[in-house]
C-alpha cells in the first residue's frame, strides 16, 4: 500500500482549491488500522473542498434556473398554459385572481387614481 507523502497532498489540495469541475472524490485508508490522524485531517479536508465545490454547483444551476424562469420565452409559457387549463381556475374569485397575477399593484393603482380624482378641482382627471 503506498501513502500519501506531504507533498502530494499539498498538490492533490492544491488542485481542489482551483478545479471545480471534480463533484466527487471518495478517500478510503486500505486498513482502518492504518488510517493515522494526518489521514484523518487530510479526508476532512478533502470533504471540505468537495464539499464547497458542490455547493457552488448547486448555486450556480439555482441561479441559471433563477434566469431561465426569468425568461419572456418562460414566463409567456407559463402564463399561456394558467390560460389553456381553466380548470384550475374556473371557480376562482376575480379578486383572487388579480391578487395571484398583479398581487396589489392594480388595486393601488386604482385607490391612488381615486384619491388624485377626489382632490382634484378639475374634470380633466376623470378621464385618464
Amino acid at each position: 500500500m503506498l501513502k500519501w507523502e506531504e507533498d502530494s497532498k499539498k498538490v492533490f489540495v492544491d488542485l481542489l482549491k482551483t478545479e471545480t469541475n471534480l463533484v466527487k472524490v471518495k478517500f478510503e485508508a486500505a486498513d482502518k488500522k492504518d488510517e493515522t490522524e494526518g489521514h484523518k485531517l487530510f479526508k476532512k479536508e478533502i470533504e471540505m473542498f468537495v464539499k464547497k465545490i458542490k455547493k457552488e454547483h448547486k448555486a450556480e444551476n439555482d441561479r441559471s434556473d433563477r434566469i431561465e424562469s426569468c425568461s419572456n420565452d418562460n414566463m409567456f409559457n407559463n402564463l399561456l398554459e394558467l390560460i389553456e387549463n381553466k380548470e384550475e381556475h374556473e371557480k376562482m374569485p376575480v379578486r383572487k385572481f388579480f391578487n395571484n397575477t398583479f398581487n396589489t399593484l392594480l388595486n393601488d393603482a386604482i385607490f391612488a387614481l381615486m384619491k388624485k380624482q377626489e382632490k382634484s378641482k378639475s374634470n380633466a382627471i376623470f378621464t385618464m
